[in-house]
């Protein structure tokens, strides 16, 4: 006899504002398919109470803060209401389990495994792609039935045809693989049909290439520099330019992390700023891989600029905890508006519209290799921690050999021509 399923909740459920004659409260409801008389139906569920709403004081004041105190107690609510017990694999599990669909896999055995080790930023990441791409593709198929060579060509394809990067789709078929290597490793179906594509026809024609990014070079940086029209922001892109640091890097610096090693100028790196969610992550003297915190050099001329900064400027030098570059209400400044109020504008002066923050990472590489500088002392300022990382992919070069046979083809075009 087949084991009936409870195949749990679609998603995380929503939230919703009623009124009743006791005043308005928050109360959230949710879709679970469960098994029926051997049918798979779709029942909506709810409602769980989530509180009142409060016009002061503590508590929810709006819709918003109603999700997030949902976002805290959902899983737990999903577990008193749908409890899951791990199948054990035997040929009637495994039978039962083949017909799960691809979302109530990904929601029960998929995310379940692997979601509270991620990182914020990878768990957005992730429900980007899962919302974006799988669930609409593969949300009706069963797993079995995604595990098929033909169906993730076609998924590809589909990419390929909205015309996507080259990086969404790589990263769209790395998911694919890792849900039905779960699928695999459960014991739910046998091998990975994403497995037999060969390497090479993977990603379709059709998504667009990654192209090389360009670098500045030195009078560009001046002349760019030069189109800025504040102090401050002449100071970070000689951050972002000399001391090769990232945009999530350059913007929550403080001026705590100015300081000195020995008889050198370095900034301490202990946080990052994210994009996306506009928060601020303290590494607490840990970098991310748990490897002691990182720094970089500080050239003279621009300790010279940061300490008159600190001295007359808007930060308040004297807190070692405040922001070096912040808003006027002493926050973070976030690097999406800087790019659009500072950098786009003088790059239009000078005829860099499309200038980008990762141009000046790659142009400190390259230049720095121009200058005959060795790959470890480049390395070490852009924080790779593989040299090949900084040689193959952030140094653009050409090699004595090639500028070589490009001039004597030049003086035999030359020749011939005469």
């Amino acid at each position: 006899m087949t084991k009936e399923l409870n195949l749990g909740p679609v998603g995380k459920g929503f939230v919703k504002e009623v009124t009743t004659k006791k005043g308005t409260r928050f109360v959230a409801r949710w879709n679970a398919f469960v098994m029926k008389d051997g049918e798979r139906k779709k029942v909506t569920c709810g409602p769980y109470e989530i509180g009142p709403k409060v016009s002061h004081g503590s508590g929810l004041k709006s819709l918003k803060d109603a999700q997030k105190e949902w976002d805290k107690v959902y899983w737990s609510v999903f577990q008193e209401h749908h409890p899951v017990t791990n199948p054990s694999i035997s040929d009637q599990a495994i039978e039962a389990s083949e017909q799960m669909s691809v979302k109530d896999f990904i929601t029960l055995m998929y995310e379940s495994r692997r979601n509270d080790g991620l990182e914020e930023n990878s768990l957005k990441n992730w429900e980007y792609y899962r919302d974006s791409f799988l669930l609409p593709f593969f949300g009706t198929y069963t797993i079995s039935q995604m595990n098929n060579e033909d169906a993730i060509r076609q998924f590809m394809s589909s990419i390929a045809t909205r015309e996507f990067s080259e990086w969404v789709a790589k990263k769209c078929f790395t998911y694919v693989k890792a849900i039905l290597d779960t699928a695999r490793d459960l014991g739910i179906t046998r091998g990975n049909a994403a497995r037999l594509i060969p390497k090479n026809r993977r990603i379709p024609k059709g998504v667009k290439k990654s192209k090389v990014k360009p670098t500045l070079t030195i009078e560009q940086f001046v002349s760019l520099r030069a189109a800025i029209a504040k102090p401050r922001d002449r100071m970070i892109a000689n951050l972002l330019f000399l001391c090769a640091l990232r945009r999530s890097e350059v913007f929550p610096l403080k001026w705590k992390d100015l300081t000195k090693e020995g008889d050198i100028d370095i900034l301490k790196i202990e946080r990052s700023f994210c994009s996306r969610t506009h928060k601020i992550k303290e590494w607490a003297g840990k970098q991310a891989g748990g490897s002691a915190v990182a720094v970089v050099a500080l050239p003279p001329g621009l300790v010279v600029e940061l300490n008159g900064w600190r001295q007359f400027g808007d930060s308040d030098g004297s807190d070692p905890e405040a922001f070096i570059f912040p808003t006027r209400n002493g926050t973070c400044l976030i690097p999406t508006n800087w790019i659009e109020d500072v950098l786009k504008p003088a790059g239009e002066k000078i005829g860099l519209p499309e200038v980008s923050l990762h141009w000046f990472r790659r142009s400190h590489a390259t230049l720095q290799h121009h200058n005959n500088v060795a790959d470890k002392p480049i390395q070490g300022q852009l924080r790779h921690s593989k040299a090949e990382t900084t040689r193959n992919i952030y140094m653009q070069h050409v090699s004595p050999e090639t500028a070589k046979a490009v001039v004597e083809l030049e003086t035999l075009v030359n020749v011939k021509a005469k």
